[in-house]
């Protein structure tokens, strides 16, 4: 019994066991989130950097997959691809909100931004226009996750919080996506010369 496990679990060709392979994704999503956050914010385009993001772990992972000599790929291996993918998007908007809030963070304590807030709230009990700068100027110190996502959009205009949440999610989902399509693709395209990966 454990030795038909084994052999379903390792490739007959090469050797390795997929689990390697399950390694090696995890550490290229987390290798790729962070050059992607180090990416200067004057390249990062919305929905574009997201489907690049997937492309390149979905042919990464491909290609490493063929060079393991893993075969055919298992009915549920797309779907680690998938994952992998998400937590490396997930890394990435993560340090970049951080960045964000801390460099809000030095904002706050610049000495005009001060005097700045200060006469906006002098102001405030008197002006609706007035209230609503110094209430968005207040947050500066403490900006939270939503507030990164609508930093993110606010190229395309002020949006909710909503939209710009579903926004996100929907960049997840679309470079997650991209990344199983071309893994799958990839692998269904190679020679059908090795038992299937029990995975």
């Amino acid at each position: 019994m454990s030795e038909a496990k084994a052999a379903s679990e390792t490739s007959p060709q090469s050797g390795f066991d997929w689990r390697f392979w399950l390694v090696g994704l995890a550490a290229l999503a987390w290798a790729l989130s962070l050059v992607m956050a180090q990416v200067p914010a004057d390249l990062k385009r919305l929905v574009i950097q997201y489907a690049v993001f997937g492309l390149a772990i979905g042919i990464l992972s491909g290609l490493i997959w063929q060079w393991m000599q893993l075969g055919q790929r298992g009915k549920w291996t797309h779907l680690f691809v998938f994952a992998a993918t998400l937590l490396g998007l997930l890394n990435t908007t993560g340090m970049s909100f951080v960045e964000y809030r801390q460099d809000g963070i030095r904002q706050a304590e610049n000495p005009q931004f001060k005097l700045a807030l200060t006469l906006l709230e002098s102001e405030a009990d008197l002006d609706p226009i007035a209230q609503a700068e110094y209430e968005e100027l207040k947050r500066t110190g403490n900006r939270q996750l939503t507030d990164y996502l609508q930093f993110r959009v606010s190229q395309l205009g002020k949006w909710p919080v909503s939209a710009a949440v579903a926004f996100w999610l929907m960049e997840l989902l679309l470079g997650a996506g991209v990344s199983a399509f071309v893994f799958s693709l990839m692998i269904e395209r190679q020679s059908p010369a090795s038992l299937p990966v029990a995975v």
